[in-house]
């Protein structure tokens, strides 16, 4: 599908200092991980306030200073929680990966 893309950038590649570039082995379940699933709200979050503070004033409702607060201690949550999760053990996750990285036996 993309194969016109690497033959373009195929030549690029090989004046590059780095030849090959390999992945973390659970890269795989990037989309289980709650650091990522956080992070992704919060750019989700930060898009719909730059969207929110683009709008003409006419569009925009008011909102008083508590829900100002609020939605701005949304934002703050959301990224300190990102930054935890990245520490949080995640049991069934893990049994996934070992199980992708150690195949169980096939032969009988």
């Amino acid at each position: 599908m993309f194969s016109w893309l690497l033959a373009k950038l195929t030549p690029i590649r090989a004046n590059l200092p780095c030849k090959v570039m390999k992945l973390i082995a659970h890269a795989k379940f990037w989309h289980q991980l709650w650091s990522i699933r956080l992070a992704l709200l919060g750019a989700l979050l930060e898009g719909a306030k730059a969207g929110w503070e683009h709008l003409p004033d006419a569009w925009r409702p008011t909102l008083n200073s508590t829900e100002q607060w609020i939605l701005s201690g949304i934002g703050v949550v959301i990224s300190m929680a990102t930054a935890g999760a990245v520490l949080i053990k995640q049991p069934g996750l893990i049994d996934k990966i070992a199980a992708s990285q150690n195949p169980p036996d096939k032969t009988p």
